[in-house]
């Protein structure tokens, strides 16, 4: 054969395999170059600053891996969780209103991305959500209402299309449980607008992703641990289950801010008040983190639990730096208890005042601070210096408080319900069951489901709890049902959502 043909056939065949790699190269480059969805080292490292509230830290992270993989669309979720956090903890407007404009580029990138992958609809999902859960902070509820049915709407078609991807889980178990503890008579209309769910439900959920957890390197556990947290404590009624999984030493480390949170604020609503100001005393601290003004609301409200002149201070300073709505007349409010159980009523009907002029009515705490100040009636010193006692968990400082009182000790009938009821409240906590539906029966009898009193609301609402955890479900029903009978107090909302909890439990 001639050598000039063996060489023509050579050049043809090396030809050929400089197209053929030329073609196989710039594939791989455009399929690294496509839209898609990594975790990478930088994306969990930002992931644990965030959920510390080191945020910055996290965003730095996430500039970095934006340069090295300008495609991956995880940092836009990651950065999102970051504007969240500044605007829920603050609850500052300007900034809301700054942010929101990220929100729309963020979802505009994201649309963008392979619909293939289970991450496409779960991380539209996870924006949507947290912008829907801002958005109430201000009050815009059809906006917020917009929000949370189109994540919700996204994770149902996720989960339904990709069964066994966890992610989907962390956020409908949260969703399914709150549909499933909404009262009666407005559940028709969310199930209505396509919300189904029941406490049962996103419990066992959560309960798969807390498993998945223990096995698995997840970016989302530390959320995961704060929302189980929460559910137990609020929605199941489990403080002391609610309480051990915070205590747990590996619930969060020394240098996490978030789980500092989310220990004090369990260790407020379950009567470990000492702890709540260990706690936030002991936080950590720094330019590093996002600083959460509540912290010094509750550590304040410590300090009142005790009768300590020094809730003062923190609950002033809190009031003058905090630029939200929320707590503001609450603070106030605390304050004037305070000074009204050091004997300073004139100090308490200045405080009250301020009640009237500052901060919203938005949430219930504030809502009852307005409705005092508005009464225009001072508390009973001894009846306040129970209450304050008890809620700090100091419940044989509470009984001897009102040790030497009877219900005829008091004139008023307000003073003769709130008496029966704290009594009931104080056996309640020391287990002595019998005195404990005495004193509740007493309140309830004596009030009419018209009251502006919780008092007799909530009796029943705790003989309910104190008959589900005996296994008496009968009796547990007919009370969690009376609870929901009472619909002018302050509290309505929050006792009808636990009673309505309630009656989800015994269904199982």
């Amino acid at each position: 054969m001639p050598r000039a043909i063996v060489y023509h056939g050579r050049g043809r065949y090396f030809h050929s395999m400089r197209i053929f790699l030329f073609l196989l190269f710039n594939a791989q480059l455009l399929a690294v170059a496509a839209p898609h969805y990594r975790f990478s080292e930088n994306c969990k490292q930002a992931a644990a600053e965030i959920f510390k509230l080191r945020l910055d830290r996290g965003r730095d992270l996430l500039e970095q891996e934006k340069k090295s993989d300008p495609d991956n669309l995880i940092p836009l979720l990651l950065e999102d969780y970051i504007d969240f956090f500044k605007v829920y903890i603050s609850e500052d407007e300007l900034l809301y209103y700054r942010l929101s404009d990220r929100r729309n580029e963020r979802l505009k990138r994201l649309v963008k991305g392979p619909k293939e992958s289970p991450f496409y609809r779960y991380c539209l999902a996870e924006v949507q959500l947290h912008w829907g859960i801002a958005r109430l902070k201000f009050e815009e509820y059809i906006g917020a209402f917009m929000n949370v049915k189109k994540a919700y709407a996204l994770l149902e078609a996720n989960r339904k299309a990709f069964p066994g991807f966890v992610y989907n889980l962390k956020s409908l178990a949260v969703m399914h449980t709150v549909v499933g503890a909404i009262p009666k008579e407005y559940r028709w209309g969310v199930e209505k607008l396509g919300f189904e769910g029941s406490i049962e439900t996103g419990m066992a959920e959560m309960e798969k992703v807390v498993k998945y957890c223990r096995h698995n390197d997840f970016p989302f556990h530390p959320e995961v641990k704060m929302l189980q947290a929460f559910l137990k404590l609020h929605l199941l009624q489990d403080g002391a289950g609610a309480w051990a999984l915070v205590s747990d030493p590996g619930f969060g480390e020394a240098d996490d801010l978030l789980a500092c949170f989310t220990k004090a604020s369990v260790a407020s609503y379950t009567g470990h008040n000492d702890a709540v100001i260990r706690i936030i005393e002991e936080r950590p601290r720094g330019e590093a983190y996002f600083e959460i003004p509540f912290l010094e609301y509750l550590e304040g409200l410590a300090l009142v639990h005790k009768l300590d002149p020094r809730g003062e201070k923190l609950l002033l300073h809190f009031i003058e730096n905090f630029k939200g709505r929320n707590y503001i007349k609450a603070a106030w409010q605390k304050i004037a208890w305070l000074r009204l159980t050091a004997g300073d009523n004139g100090g308490y009907h200045d405080a009250m005042s301020k009640v009237l002029n500052d901060g919203f009515g938005q949430i219930e705490e504030d809502r009852a601070a307005q409705q005092e100040a508005e009464a225009g009636v001072e508390p009973d010193p001894r009846l306040l210096k129970s209450r304050l006692l008890f809620d700090g968990g100091y419940y044989e400082k509470a009984l001897q408080t009102l040790s030497d009182f009877r219900s005829f000790s008091f004139t008023l009938p307000a003073h003769i319900l709130e008496f029966n009821y704290r009594m009931g409240r104080i056996y309640q906590k020391r287990k002595e069951d019998k005195k404990a539906l005495l004193y509740f029966e007493r309140c309830i009898r004596a009030s009419s489901h018209n009251s502006p009193f919780y008092f007799a609301a909530n009796a029943c609402l705790q003989i309910a709890l104190m008959a589900e955890e005996a296994g008496e479900r009968k009796k547990a029903r007919s009370y969690f049902q009376k609870a929901m009978q009472y619909h002018n107090h302050t509290y309505r909302k929050s006792i009808e959502s636990q009673a309505r909890a309630g009656l989800e439990r015994l269904k199982s």
